[in-house]
């Protein structure tokens, strides 16, 4: 498995001073992922057009289930598959939005669906998407994937922890 320093400059036109960056940040975001009760992904373009992203990182919340069953990182990703994160890497703002895509049955979780036959399977998740700034540009996007929110009210303490990884997302946003 290549190191993110080695999927980046490989596949991404960062500097040194970039990849560092976002090291320290994959190095810190184990607490925050777990306040966030979803997984968090880091998505870096592949050239300056942002036509394409690598994911550089990967982290699942032991706080909550996970959306993705396979090992995403490495992975290159059109930006037609994945607007958002390419709008989010382009305009500089934060947001959410819903996702749903085709699961195919060879990348399903089977410990998580057992018992379920169903070869056509569609995940629903709600995104945030964060750029990620160093040096006044946006370097990559972050993204905290998790349940839409709509199936379940949340606990107190949930709403503090999400709260908690709200205030991440901000100094992610910020470069700080």
């Amino acid at each position: 498995m290549a190191s993110l320093a080695e999927l980046a400059t490989a596949n991404t036109p960062l500097s040194n001073a970039a990849i560092s960056h976002l090291q320290r940040l994959v190095g810190s975001w184990a607490l925050p992922c777990d306040l966030a009760f979803a997984d968090l992904l880091l998505y870096a373009p592949v050239d300056s057009d942002a036509t394409s992203f690598v994911v550089l990182g990967h982290i699942r919340s032991s706080t909550g289930p996970t959306s993705h069953a396979g090992d995403p990182v490495g992975r290159i990703v059109a930006s037609s598959a994945r607007p958002m994160v390419q709008r989010c890497f382009i305009d500089g703002l934060r947001f959410e939005s819903p996702m749903a895509e085709q699961v195919s049955s060879k990348t399903l979780d089977t410990t998580v669906l057992e018992g379920q036959s169903n070869s056509n399977w569609t995940r629903s998740v709600m995104v945030d998407h964060v750029p990620v700034r160093h040096e006044g540009e946006i370097i990559a996007v972050l993204t905290r994937e998790g349940e839409a929110g709509l199936t379940r009210i949340h606990s107190g303490l949930e709403r503090e922890y999400r709260e908690l990884f709200q205030r991440f997302a901000v100094m992610v946003e910020e470069g700080t």
